[in-house]
C-alpha cells in the first residue's frame, strides 16, 4: 500500500466500526465537565431544549436536529435530513466521512439560525452561522435550501457537508495529502 493510501485506509476502518456500531457512531467527544444539558457532550452540541425553542416541524429545528446528528456522529439522522433526491446523489462512502472527517471539529461547532427566508411555498433557506470550529473551513454563515417533503422540512442540497469532505479526504487525483493541514489551520500559500 502507498503511503498515500494509509490515511485512507485507517480512517475507512474507523468509520466503518462506527457504522457497524462497535466504535465511534453516537459516542460524545467531550466526556469532561460540561454546562450542556446533554451529558457526555460539550457546550457547542446543540441539546434538545435548543431545538424544542422553535415550533416542532419547523425548518429552524430541523436545521438544528441535523447539526446535531452532525456533532454527534449519527449519520443516519445526517442522511435522514436530506430529501430523497439528495440521498440518492450522495457519495457512497458519505456517512463514514461524516463521522470520521467533520463530526470532530463540528463536535465543537455552535451553529445559531439567523432567519428563515422563503421561496415559494414548499420551499425556504435557512440562514445559519457556525462558529468557534478548529477546522477554518467550517467557520461562517450558512444558507441551507430547504423543501416541505411530505409535511416534513428536508434539507435540499447537501454541498455544505460534501465539500467538506471533499476537503478533508485525501485527494489522489492531486497526488496524495489533505488540502487542510492537520490542526485545522488555513494551507500554506499556494497549497492548493
Amino acid at each position: 500500500m502507498s503511503p498515500r493510501g494509509v490515511p485512507v485506509a485507517l480512517a475507512s476502518a474507523l468509520a466503518a466500526l462506527a457504522l457497524a456500531g462497535c466504535g465511534l457512531e453516537g459516542q460524545p467527544f467531550d466526556t469532561g465537565d460540561s454546562t450542556s444539558d446533554t451529558p457526555g457532550l460539550g457546550d457547542a452540541v446543540v441539546t434538545p431544549d435548543a431545538i424544542s425553542e422553535y415550533p416542532p416541524g419547523s425548518p429552524e429545528a430541523a436545521v438544528l436536529r441535523w447539526w446535531r446528528a452532525v456533532q454527534t456522529r449519527d449519520p443516519e439522522a445526517v442522511v435522514d435530513s436530506y430529501t430523497a433526491q439528495v440521498r440518492d446523489e450522495l457519495p457512497k462512502d458519505f456517512a463514514a466521512t461524516v463521522v470520521a472527517f467533520i463530526a470532530p471539529s463540528a463536535s465543537q461547532a455552535p451553529i445559531a439560525v439567523d432567519y428563515v427566508e422563503p421561496t415559494s411555498e414548499d420551499d425556504v433557506t435557512v440562514y445559519a452561522v457556525i462558529s468557534e470550529s478548529p477546522d477554518w473551513r467550517m467557520n461562517g454563515p450558512l444558507a441551507l435550501p430547504m423543501t416541505n417533503e411530505g409535511g416534513e422540512w428536508l434539507i435540499s442540497d447537501a454541498s455544505y457537508l460534501d465539500a467538506l469532505s471533499r476537503i478533508s479526504a485525501p485527494d489522489e487525483a492531486e497526488g496524495g495529502g489533505t488540502s487542510a493541514r492537520t490542526d485545522g489551520s488555513p494551507p500554506a500559500e499556494g497549497s492548493q
